[in-house]
């Protein structure tokens, strides 16, 4: 049982305390804690987080001639309300920097979360 001891345990964030001490162990370790749902605990200390199922990944393609600004404003909101009728909290708009969209996202209430390479694994 020893070995049991120290192994990572995940489990949902307990309270608003436990949601507190994530996001500032998280900065200390200059990482942002975005809508996590689970902890990472090994030995009373907190190692991590995920965040599973509140967030909604939307990966979209935009006609660079027949869709116009105003056809992808009208489409980025209809997806965004689906997103929220789904019960989702968040959208996760994967956008390259050679993207149109890539300089104004932001105008439209996003977060830029830096550079990372999206994995993709299907079951």
């Amino acid at each position: 049982m020893e070995v049991l001891k120290n192994m990572p345990v995940v489990r949902p964030v307990k309270d608003r305390d436990e949601f507190i001490k994530l996001n500032n162990e998280a900065l200390e370790d200059r990482h942002l804690a975005i809508a996590p749902t689970h902890v990472f605990e090994k030995s009373g200390d907190i190692i991590g987080y995920a965040n599973v199922g509140t967030m909604t990944p939307v990966n979209t393609w935009f006609h660079s001639s027949k869709c116009k600004a105003r056809d992808s404003l009208h489409i980025i909101n209809v997806l965004e309300n689906m997103v929220r009728l789904s019960g989702s909290q968040a959208m996760l708009a994967p956008v390259s920097n050679q993207s149109p969209f890539f300089p104004v996202m932001n105008r439209f209430g996003y977060i830029n979360m830096g550079s990372s390479n999206l994995m993709l694994k299907t079951f």
